[in-house]
């Protein structure tokens, strides 16, 4: 009997490399306007690609709301 409960089970359980791979960043939920959505998704594109300024005033002249569907 004590062998039997140290065999692992024939089915059931989580599969190796099973799941979406961890991204490493921690997901966070804010409201915010479609002009910070699209502000903040551009200036994180600028940084991971090594921007060291953001105009925000540049941005807001350039920035045309999206038509709704």
């Amino acid at each position: 009997m004590a062998e039997e409960a140290n065999e692992k089970p024939k089915w059931g359980g989580a599969r190796t490399g099973a799941g979406r791979k961890a991204l490493g960043g921690k997901m966070r939920s804010l409201r915010m306007t479609d002009f910070e959505y699209d502000f903040v998704r551009d200036a994180l594109k600028k940084i991971r690609t090594g921007a060291e300024t953001l105009d925000v005033a540049a941005y807001r002249a350039e920035w045309k709301p999206k038509e709704k569907d």
